[in-house]
């Protein structure tokens, strides 16, 4: 196979301080995608200066087709789930199964995964499942890969340091005594401890394998291993990025980069060439699953340029996250939809002092974040997300005497972008709110509630589920997110 090598995307010439580079796990699957992926890396590292650092971030493998057959799902998506069953034998046996295939595609030798693989199954052997057991589990596919471009890249370019991370990027905060998975990441740690290790490691001059995804408890835990939220490998690379200054930040996957709109719900959107700090972690935080929110902050923070590409093209598309606010390119950018909400309504409340906050610590009280509230004549409304506790929460509100009626389900549709109530009022004669105003009305879709922050960069109407895609597809003709061509 001839390999091309996408040129750098952010049309860098030669670096500064150098690269981070993030695979998806949809990137990493076949022994073609790898072999890519080092040509690209080696290409990269090139361009950077002696004293420079070169980062090369893995996700474990991804999936093989579709992803519904379990045999197809991503190796960490298999982990998880076999976590959350407390049933680990045939997810094991698969996730185990497809590294080892990858191993055998490139004639790597298995003993490469055999302590990882007896660790782990010594474990479930004993009836050992306790957080160590699954941090383990769950960060067998990042590690694996970890390993698997590392004796790649050795082996097809001896000429270049390749250096493996002795412990992961990422430090995360510990929230229970002797919890190890699904942890958050402790931000300030995170960067002091990969300047550190940078410095201790001597990574100048390297190509730097790491897991992403993983990470040490603190510190001055390390060797514990843990792993963070799912996505957290989007996180591994934007504090590498932010910590030591890198010139560039890419996370590659199978997409060709931000859509305006979820290409499920509508595929014929063109993705977005730039999305401000703010905007891309507002829509990350609904849903644009391209991106985790987490890694937008390191990145504002210290004004890294992230870029998110197609890994399988030619580097050429793709949306840049760190583009300043101007009146050149406000306007709406993108529309999410943030679906499955429940609409409480409490009426027959005593107009007390402290009453509205009563009924608000109820809530608090069962686990529920209140996605808005509305304030009535005679009657006080509260969106949410159900969870399984939820006729406990309609019980508790019930016994002091309120009559309760729900309304499910709910969606939300949120329009994003800097500056739409000055820009879309100077190129259309309408605002925002009064182009989604009319297109409502145009459908003849009744909304439930608006959430609209002055000055925010969103605007969001709540609406019956049935009317959500009806009323997407028109806000994307109306905001021109189509394909034309």
């Amino acid at each position: 196979m001839t390999q091309q090598v996408p040129p750098c995307m952010l049309k860098i010439e030669n670096y500064r301080r150098g690269f981070a580079h993030k695979y998806g796990g949809t990137s990493v699957v076949t022994k073609d995608q790898d072999l890519e992926i080092i040509a690209r890396t080696v290409e990269h590292f090139k361009r950077t200066p002696s004293d420079g650092y070169s980062f090369l971030i893995t996700s474990g493998l991804g999936s093989l087709g579709n992803g519904k057959a379990i045999w197809e799902k991503k190796i960490t998506d298999l982990m998880v789930q076999s976590a959350s069953t407390r049933s680990f034998d045939l997810a094991w046996a698969i996730a185990k199964g497809r590294a080892q295939k990858n191993l055998y595609d490139h004639g790597i030798p298995q003993i490469l995964l055999k302590d990882q693989i007896d660790g782990i199954e010594s474990d479930l052997r004993s009836g050992n499942t306790d957080e160590r057991t699954l941090a383990h589990m769950m960060g067998f596919g990042e590690i694996a890969k970890e390993n698997t471009f590392i004796t790649l890249g050795k082996h097809l370019h001896p000429e270049i340091n390749w250096h493996r991370m002795r412990v992961p990027l990422l430090i995360a905060k510990e929230l229970e005594s002797g919890q190890r998975t699904n942890l958050p990441i402790s931000h300030r740690e995170t960067l002091e401890h990969i300047r550190k290790y940078a410095r201790i490691e001597e990574l100048q001059g390297k190509i730097t394998v790491g897991a992403g995804f993983t990470a040490n408890l603190s510190d001055q835990k390390i060797g514990k291993l843990a792993t963070t939220f799912r996505g957290g490998s989007d996180a591994s690379l934007a504090y590498a990025l932010a910590a030591l200054d890198l010139d560039e930040g890419v996370i590659f996957s199978d997409r060709e980069g931000i859509y305006p709109v979820d290409p499920r719900l509508i595929p014929r959107s063109v993705p977005l060439k730039e999305l401000t700090y703010r905007e891309a972690k507002l829509f990350a935080g609904l849903g644009a699953s391209i991106i985790q929110q987490v890694a937008i902050e390191p990145a504002r923070e210290r004004k890294s340029r992230l870029f998110v590409g197609m890994s399988n093209g030619n580097g050429a598309s793709g949306t840049l996250i760190g583009g300043q606010p101007s009146f050149e390119n406000y306007g709406v950018k993108a529309i999410a939809v943030d679906k499955g909400h429940t609409f409480v309504y409490v009426t027959n409340m005593n107009e007390q002092p402290g009453e509205a906050a009563r009924v608000q610590a109820i809530f608090a009280s069962n686990g529920y974040n209140i996605a808005h509230e509305i304030d009535g004549d005679d009657f006080r409304a509260y969106a949410v997300k159900r969870k399984e506790n939820f006729h406990l929460l309609l019980k508790e509100l019930s016994d002091p005497g309120y009559t309760i009626v729900t309304r499910t389900p709910i969606d939300r549709v949120v329009l994003v972008g800097e500056g739409m109530e000055l820009v879309e009022q100077h190129r259309t004669g309408a605002s925002a709110r009064q182009i989604l105003s009319s297109t409502l009305d145009d459908l003849g879709i009744r909304p439930i509630a608006y959430l609209d922050a002055r000055y925010s960069c969103s605007k969001s109407v709540f609406v019956e589920g049935k009317d959500r895609q009806i009323l997407l597809e028109r806000l994307a003709d109306n905001f021109g997110f189509y394909d034309r061509n």
